[in-house]
């Protein structure tokens, strides 16, 4: 069976790093949350000039900018899924921390940036709280695509 997850350090917190993953009994992928590195293209262009129209490209590049998750937050009580997302929050409020994606024992890291949970759902569903989860989005973002 392949293995996946994303782990956030936070280290410079003091604390051991979040993992959200496809087997975690706290914060679990859900079947759609694996997403895959958000790429762009960088292009460098030459400056405006009054004897050439349009834009002339120089260089361009493919570059990792941003990593998807959408997942849960399972705890025993309402008060441990709130508890999970102030955990998320403060771990993606920071300008910068690693995160590390592995699968199937292969890793690589990025350098993430600020960071936003929304919640998947825009009501509060009360089957949901009565089971004691809830399930985010996030997309976080590269600043320095080159990687830690």
């Amino acid at each position: 069976m392949s293995t996946i997850s994303d782990s956030i350090d936070r280290t410079s917190l003091g604390k051991a790093p979040l993992v959200v993953s496809d087997d975690s009994t706290v914060y679990r992928f859900t079947d759609q949350g694996f997403g895959y590195v958000v790429q762009s293209i960088r292009t460098t262009s030459m400056p405006d000039s009054a004897d050439v129209d349009g834009t002339e490209v120089l260089t361009f590049a493919r570059e990792a900018t941003g990593l998807p998750l959408e997942f849960y937050i399972f705890g025993a009580t309402t008060a441990d899924v709130a508890a999970g997302l102030a955990e998320w929050e403060e771990a993606l409020y920071r300008l910068d921390y690693p995160v590390t994606r592995t699968e199937d024992g292969v890793s690589k890291t990025w350098s993430g940036g600020p960071a936003a949970l929304t919640p998947v759902r825009s009501n509060v569903d009360s089957g949901v709280l009565a089971a004691h989860f809830d399930t985010f989005a996030v997309t976080i973002p590269f600043p320095n695509p080159n990687g830690v």
